[in-house]
């Protein structure tokens, strides 16, 4: 889903009519600006989310101008329709932010009521494998695929709560958007497609 709104107008009414954020989207503005001149556009018809983001990766603007390459080499990035631009910008943006092949995303594990306190809330992950081992948490097969690693509680619908703990692969998924949650989502629908694919090969 890519959005209704014209760009120009969501982001000069949050950027002038949302003081919490206000600097954030007046920068904004100024880079949908730039974006617009160099990508030879109309402003007015350009189309997107209630916050500017354009496109079927929902880019803001300044991502747009530093994620954004023509992968398919036509001679314009076109993040609207062109399937192979997408792909290639959301990779770019990915390695551009430490994206490591192979490496640990997220995995589910059992806590006792001790390790519950090791839960963060903040993004950053700050703990090592081996701070972890020595809390009891496991950590197994995980060398070399993550320096840092977090832990964090996903409530279900229930009430209930499930523990995940991630890695530097998780984080990064996080530059993306600024939400464990999202995160998460990102990585288990990866999990079920690779798993339909291995299924139809």
């Amino acid at each position: 889903f890519k959005g209704q709104f014209p760009v120009i107008e969501a982001l000069y009414t949050l950027g002038f009519y949302y003081p919490k954020r206000a600097d954030f989207f007046r920068k904004e503005l100024g880079e949908f600006y730039h974006l617009s001149r160099s990508q030879k556009w109309d402003m007015n018809e350009i189309k997107g989310s209630y916050a500017g983001a354009m496109g079927m990766g929902q880019f803001i603007s300044s991502s747009y101008r530093n994620y954004g390459i023509d992968f398919n080499q036509d001679g314009k990035v076109n993040l609207f329709s062109d399937v192979e631009d997408m792909t290639g910008s959301v990779a770019n943006y990915f390695q551009r932010f430490k994206w490591q092949n192979k490496g640990f995303v997220a995995r589910q594990v059992m806590l006792t009521e001790q390790q519950k306190s090791l839960v963060q809330e903040s993004l950053e992950l700050t703990h090592t494998l081996e701070e972890f081992r020595r809390a009891g948490v496991n950590v197994e097969g995980l060398e070399n695929k993550t320096q840092h690693v977090g832990l964090f509680a996903f409530e279900l619908a229930d009430g209930t709560y499930e523990y995940w703990l991630v890695g530097d692969n998780f984080y990064t998924i996080t530059r993306y958007n600024h939400n464990a949650m999202y995160a998460l989502a990102v990585f288990q629908l990866s999990e079920a497609i690779k798993r339909n694919y291995l299924q139809m090969k």
